[in-house]
């Protein structure tokens, strides 16, 4: 009887940690019916060596979280940049340095097929592949060993994903490395690609393109768009789903990582309603980033490339008011004991009835309304 246990289908993040360091390979990770991996082991090849438990971040704790150093209000310097972004671009200043330095940047991207994977980057013009927020849960196989090769050998490594992902590397590598940087975002929850591919299919969109827009990139809200067009609010229940946490892997809400100590050197999110608790004298119509630095590594990196960054501090009680996953777990609500499986089968009439997924009114007018505001920002 192979005495190795590792995580089930409810509390398994698929860092593929356990995977990665397996030396007899006997480790593969298994769909659930609600699209969930999980990892499952070959007894027959387990030689009971261990190597995965401990390397599994929820069965090991190894000290990978950091307090938040100093919190900042940012944005980037150049407008193209934070156009292209989902909040304030700081992401693609911090990716655009570090391949400047010869080093590689590793963050999610769509493959052709929407398919939501970790990639390798070393060009400038390709960080755009990693720009914009997703709201699906990305495929990070193969990944550390690669990172662990780089490392290696040297290269200058950036690595930006959820927290559990940033902590499943980090117990894989089992030792800082100087030459890596990781940025860690806060995180709601993580719907798993079959969720995604069904809801693909309700709408009429799967096969016909290969790029998806979750987020406005010429303003901050929300908007979901397919090769520049947008898709109507009656279609955009995904996104409703998602903010009312009916359908992330059963994991996320249990996540330990929704605290102020985080996983990555720098976390970034959303700067939600900045100036309600604090003064705030600028403009948030194009988007701002929060920006927290955890270790000195982060703290030394932000400043390196603060030229290109417009920054400003703030307190870590305005960051944690104005982000509820800087503190909170998200609620599993009752819908999700069946939304899931649901969605995949279920046709979209009678999904969005069922789970009151309705557009509103408001659903309709914000896109114009956004529109016109940009147009006065831009004038």
């Amino acid at each position: 009887m192979n005495s190795i246990k590792l995580c089930n289908s409810n509390n398994c993040t698929s860092c593929y940690a356990c995977v990665s360091v397996c030396p007899q390979k006997c480790i593969q990770m298994k769909k659930n019916e609600e699209g969930i991996f999980y990892p499952e082991i070959d007894e027959n090849r387990c030689i009971e060596c261990g190597a995965c438990v401990r390397s599994c971040h929820q069965l090991t704790d190894l000290s990978v979280t950091s307090a938040i150093r100093t919190v900042y209000a940012g944005w980037a310097k150049n407008p193209t940049i934070r156009q292209s972004s989902s909040s304030g671009g700081v992401f693609s200043v911090i990716a655009g340095y570090i391949i400047r330095n010869k080093g590689v940047v590793y963050g999610a991207s769509f493959d052709e097929n929407l398919q939501l994977k970790h990639i390798e980057v070393g060009s400038l013009k390709y960080i755009k592949l990693l720009q914009g927020s997703k709201y699906v849960q990305s495929d990070i196989a193969g990944i550390f060993t690669k990172i662990k090769q780089e490392l290696s050998n040297g290269i200058y490594v950036l690595f930006t994903g959820t927290p559990c992902q940033v902590a499943g590397l980090k117990t894989y590598l089992k030792k800082d490395y100087d030459n890596l940087v990781c940025v860690d975002l806060i995180c709601h929850g993580v719907p798993p690609q079959r969720v995604f591919n069904a809801y693909l299919s309700k709408i009429g969109v799967k096969g016909k393109c290969h790029n998806f827009q979750f987020r406005y990139l010429k303003g901050w809200g929300f908007e979901l768009s397919y090769k520049g067009k947008v898709l109507s609010p009656k279609n955009s229940y995904y996104l409703k789903a998602f903010t009312k946490g009916f359908m992330f892997i059963d994991a996320c809400y249990n996540c330990k990582y929704a605290k102020p100590q985080r996983t990555g050197d720098i976390t970034l999110a959303d700067f939600w309603n900045i100036g309600e608790k604090e003064p705030f004298l600028y403009s948030t119509d194009m988007g701002v980033s929060m920006i927290l630095t955890n270790t000195e590594k982060g703290e030394k990196l932000l400043q390196t490339i603060a030229n290109d960054l417009c920054l400003y501090k703030r307190t870590i009680e305005e960051a944690v008011a104005t982000n509820h996953n800087l503190t909170n777990v998200s609620e599993y609500p009752t819908e999700r004991t069946t939304y899931l499986k649901d969605s995949i089968y279920m046709p979209k009439r009678e999904l969005i009835k069922k789970y009151g997924l309705n557009p509103e009114w408001k659903d309709y007018i914000r896109p114009l309304y956004r529109k016109i505001k940009l147009y006065f920002v831009k004038k």
